[in-house]
Formats: C-alpha cells, structure tokens, sequence
C-alpha cells in the first residue's frame, strides 16, 4: 500500500505545456484536496488544448478551510475578477472539479470576448472621408474637408462614458457572468463508479473477531461493497465466513461455523481526516454443526442463526484511494443455534447479545 503525505503551503503550477494554466494554491484544508497538479489535470479536462490562447490571464486559489475558498484572475500585475465560494460540496472530488469548471469557464470567457476597439478610432477613421472626394487624396482634397476632420476628430469626447471604461472592464464582466455557473455544472467529470446510477461504489474487505454468535468466540474474513447514495446516506453490504468453533459438550465436542449476509444502512459525518459512521442493520448466517468423540456418530445439521445490530464506525484517511475502517459493533440475536444430545436436557446456545471488533481496508472509487 502506498501512502502519499501531504502538507499545507503554497504550490506553484506554472504552464509547462499548451493546456497548462498559470496557478498559484494556497491550501489550508486539512485534507490538502487542491494540490496543483491535480487541479490542472482537471482543468485540462474541461479545456482541453484551449489554455495557450489566454495564457496571460494568471489564477491564484486561497483554499480557507473544508468548503470554502477564493479565486482570484489577474492579467499580468492587473485583477481581473474575483469569486468567493462559501458552500463548496463534501467530496474533495466534486470540490476539485467545481474549482476547475470556475477556472476553465474564465479562460474560455476571455477566448470569446472580443477585442476593444482603440480610443483613437474617430481621429483614424476622419481622414478616411476626404480621401474619396472626387476621386483625389486626401491630400489634395478640398479645404472644405479640413473642417469635417476637425468635427470627427471631437468625437471622442461625445462618446458615451460606458464606452470609455477601461479595457479590463469588459474582460471582467465576462468570466463573471460565465462563473454564476451552479458547482452542479461539474457533471461534465468524468463519471465514477455507479454515478450513471446515482451512486458511488466502495468495495471493501476486512476481518472481525465475533462473540455472542456461536458457543465460542470466532473470527469472520468480510468481503463487501458500500453504495453511497449521497454523503449522508450509504448502504453496505457483505458476505462473511467464519472458523470454526469447538466446544466441550456432554463427553464430546460440537464443532460449529457460520456463512451468511449482513445488510446495513449508515450514515457519516466529516471530522478533519478522519469520517465517522453510524450503521443500524441485521445479520443473518447458516451454521453448521457436527458432534466429534461422542459414543454414536451425530450427524451434521444446518441451523439458523440471525441478529439485529447497531454499529459505530471510524474511517481513515477519507476521500483517498485506500483507507481503514475500524468498527464496534453491538448485536442482538433474534435466532439462535441450539445443540442438543439425544437423552440428555442440557444445551449449548450462544446468548442473547453479542458483539464484534473489526477492521476493513476501503477502496475508494475516483
């Protein structure tokens, strides 16, 4: 397993190739979410080969905490525009490209704006007029022409204020206009697993240490998948298996295991790094039973057992490709295996609560 650490400061991107964009990151997050180079291949994505025809616009990204942050778009020593985001969404993923779309909707924003016409336009145009009197040139026009050159020359002081703003002011209007763009605009990514669906999926694998579900503690290898409907809401499912239990009973020993299901549904919350989650759900096995050393054989039986169960989990390090989850988990058993010998009123049956400790490995679908 591979694990990359991150730090907060300031990255430079500065563009190395024709779908490169200027980029200055200030990351304070604690989960390091825009590192440059990551933000560029997103910004690549939407732009494609576009980024060289505005590569004198420069971005600089202020990243203040989980779901805030500020873009600022400067020409040269010159701002150009600024956007503040106060609600960006949950997953670093979604985050990253809302900050990409702002980016590259600014950079095509100063493709389409077409260039101001020159102050002096009047004073160039005005001479243009005797030039075709009489088919003779300007220089050798009428004085009569002198004075038209005079009055189109006192044109720009007529000019209506609007049209006298300075030139970054149009440039400034557009990407502004581009950027009310809702973060929803961020379907374009790239799909995740399940997300033509709807949902995101997480395979996982893991190992508890399980009591309260045979006469004996054992341990269960887990394998599974979680489907996050939405950063609150996910379904997990799983098959498990589990060694195999020997227990002293009447002169002999019981040997019992199980293989079954569980079904949970739990919700999250974001602590820094770290996600935790509460699950409520129900478990339910086959276990299989066999009498050993006992003076008549005793033939295997298949019996059921089954629980309801709340669970308490905690995962690390959220939103990356690979992360642990260790969990605790409390059941109650709603059907019990029960081993009985034939003659005899004694049984042997788990009780009627239980619990587990477990650790899963996640893998993230990005």
């Amino acid at each position: 397993m591979v694990a990359t650490w991150c730090s907060s400061g300031d990255a430079v991107a500065q563009p190395a190739a024709a779908d490169s964009v200027a980029l200055v990151v200030r990351d304070a997050s604690p989960d390091g979410c825009f590192a440059a180079g990551a933000l560029q291949k997103r910004i690549a994505h939407y732009i494609g080969t576009r980024g060289a025809q505005a590569d004198e616009l420069r971005f600089e990204l202020q990243v203040d905490g989980q779901t805030s942050a500020e873009l600022r778009v400067f020409r040269g020593d010159e701002s150009v525009s600024r956007r503040r985001f106060e609600q960006l969404p949950t997953s670093c993923t979604e985050r990253r490209d809302t900050i990409a779309l702002s980016i590259a909707l600014a950079l095509e924003g100063e493709k389409q704006t077409p260039a101001p016409a020159p102050a002096n336009d009047a004073t160039v145009i005005a001479p243009v007029a005797p030039a075709t009197v009489g088919g003779v040139s300007g220089r050798d026009a009428a004085p009569s022409a002198a004075p038209e050159s005079r009055v189109d020359e006192s044109a720009p002081e007529r000019e209506p204020p609007s049209e006298r703003e300075p030139d970054d002011t149009a440039v400034e209007s557009t990407p502004a206009t581009s950027e009310e763009e809702s973060p929803a605009a961020v379907s374009d990514a790239p799909p995740q697993a399940g997300q033509d669906s709807g949902w995101v999926v997480q395979p996982h694998v893991g190992a508890r240490w399980l009591a309260g579900a045979l006469s004996e503690p054992v341990l269960t290898g887990n394998l599974g998948v979680e489907l996050a409907v939405s950063p609150k809401l996910a379904f997990d499912l799983a098959a498990f298996v589990s060694t195999v239990a020997d227990s002293e009973f009447l002169g002999g020993h019981a040997e019992t295991w199980l293989a079954g299901g569980e079904l949970f549904g739990c919700t999250g919350w974001k602590l820094g790094s770290f996600a935790a989650q509460g699950c409520l759900g129900a478990m339910a096995a086959a276990c299989s039973a066999r009498g050993v050393g006992y003076p008549v054989d005793l033939p295997a039986e298949t019996l059921l057992w089954a629980a309801g169960a709340a669970r308490a989990g905690l995962r690390w390090p959220d939103e990356r490709m690979i992360s642990l989850r260790l969990l605790l988990q409390a059941q109650v058993n709603l059907v019990r295996p029960v081993l009985h010998v034939a003659g005899s009123t004694e049984e042997l049956a788990p009780g009627w609560v239980g619990g587990a400790l477990g650790i899963d490995v996640i893998l993230a679908s990005e």
